[in-house]
């Protein structure tokens, strides 16, 4: 797979602008059923598994609510003497410096609803993802499975195109979470559509976009000239949840400068598109019956 590349500066840009929208959209729903949704305070134990050049890596990852910092240990001490110093080497900025939960089990980009076995019983979780600049000039998606109730992510995954990792909460030393996320959250997926948002012709000059779309039946034609245009279809995000490596559609996505038209499937699909290099950027999408 092509390397995933853009610029740090217009992804924090975009990042901002998730968190400011996942914000706003936290005290809407705290507003509307009338009272705060509180994580609750404790210690919390996840079972790590990271999978990375060909092999898998097992761990536990422990932090508290009351205390700073966390720890991070690996059944592999060779390999953890190595990830420590990889995670602490700031001359070379590495991915790894983001392999820990955030533990909030609600990300801006809302993707679907989930049942999932945990140690409290099954719960009915939302499934949401975020992207993140990964420190080597691409980016790298988290993967939340969070509860209505106490917005605990009982699973993290962060995944870039090098390494995955899976973060399991397996205690909580804390609230008795038995009784706690069994029933689905009222948020709803935000789909947007092409033809209602952008027209049959859409252009941009240096924007860029992160958004969650409705296919449409539709014949999408795309053409940049620095930019970059990351198509994920819905087959490649559900397989990529469940294991592998940062990956997109390469015969539906164009970088730098050139066009490619493609048709949709599925229910939905996740674009990504970022000006890359020098100006001017120049990004234009058309679609036809």
């Amino acid at each position: 797979m092509a390397n995933i590349s853009m610029s740090q500066a217009l992804l924090a840009a975009i990042i901002v602008v998730m968190l400011i929208s996942a914000a706003f959209l936290s005290q809407a729903e705290d507003d509307e059923e009338g009272g705060d949704v509180m994580r609750p305070e404790g210690t919390f134990t996840y079972s790590v598994t990271m999978e990375m050049d060909g092999m898998v890596y097992e761990g536990t990852f422990v932090y508290s609510t009351f205390a700073s910092g966390n720890v991070l240990t690996w059944e592999n001490e060779t390999f953890g003497q190595w990830m420590e110093g990889m995670r602490h080497n700031y001359s070379e900025p590495s991915s790894l410096v983001f392999l820990h939960p955030f533990g909030t089990g609600m990300f801006p980009t809302k993707i679907d609803k989930v049942q999932m076995d945990t140690p409290w019983g099954e719960k009915r979780l939302d499934r949401s993802m975020l992207l993140w600049p990964d420190m080597e000039g691409g980016f790298l998606m988290r993967v939340a499975y969070g509860g209505a109730d106490t917005r605990i992510a009982y699973r993290e995954d962060v995944i870039t195109e090098r390494w995955r990792a899976n973060f399991l909460l397996t205690e909580f030393e804390g609230t008795d979470l038995t009784g706690k996320d069994l029933e689905w959250s009222d948020l709803t997926t935000d789909l947007g559509n092409s033809r209602q948002h952008y027209g049959n012709v859409w252009t941009m000059l240096g924007e860029d976009e992160v958004r969650l779309m409705r296919t449409d039946g539709k014949v999408y034609n795309v053409s940049v000239k620095n930019y970059a245009y990351y198509h994920f279809s819905q087959d490649v995000m559900m397989d990529m949840f469940e294991g592998g490596t940062l990956r997109y559609d390469e015969e539906r996505s164009v970088i730098g400068n050139g066009s490619v038209e493609f048709e949709l499937d599925g229910q939905w699909y996740l674009r990504v598109i970022v000006p890359v290099g020098d100006q001017p950027n120049v990004f234009m999408m058309e679609t036809r019956d």
